[in-house]
């Protein structure tokens, strides 16, 4: 993303109950809900609304919406990807994660404005090597005690071959 551009995750299944029941039919207006929604957000700062308002009329946000497929019922969901569809497209970069499973119905409602992507799981090795990065991060721990606790996490997971899959 440019570098002036204001990152705001959006925890889709954490929306408000009447934007995820399909009886409610709504789809939030997101220019009007997100300032107010990302600022009661724990650890933000006095002002992050007038920020993020000023930021997505000025067309500066990196919006990323995560877990599409976190809203259960299919009707709000399709009805909150069109509403995502129709109401980006003034210079806003838009992210929208899901997992495959959560698209097969309202796909149709991001294209052709939406390009698929999907990430490429770890390998074995790749996920040895987050594992390392991982606890190189706490500085408690000693470098020897660091990369001790990612071989042990990671020998266990090879234990579990259901969960290393994950």
């Amino acid at each position: 993303a440019d570098r002036d551009r204001v990152p705001v995750y959006i925890a889709l299944g954490q929306l408000p109950p009447h934007y995820q029941e399909a009886d409610e039919r709504q789809a939030p207006d997101w220019r009007s809900f997100l300032p107010a929604y990302v600022a009661r957000q724990p650890g933000m700062a006095t002002g992050a609304e007038v920020l993020i308002r000023q930021a997505l009329t000025e067309g500066r946000c990196l919006l990323l919406f995560d877990g599409l497929d976190e809203i259960a019922d299919r009707q709000a969901r399709a009805r909150v990807a069109r509403s995502i569809a129709q109401q980006f497209g003034d210079g806003n970069r838009v992210v929208v994660g899901s997992r495959p499973g959560g698209l097969v119905e309202v796909e149709g409602a991001l294209l052709p404005r939406f390009r698929r992507c999907q990430i490429e799981r770890f390998t074995e090795e790749q996920i040895h090597q987050f594992f390392r990065f991982w606890y190189s991060q706490d500085e408690s721990l000693s470098e020897e005690k660091a990369q001790a606790q990612a071989m042990e996490l990671f020998g266990d997971l090879q234990k579990r071959p259901e969960v290393l899959k994950l």
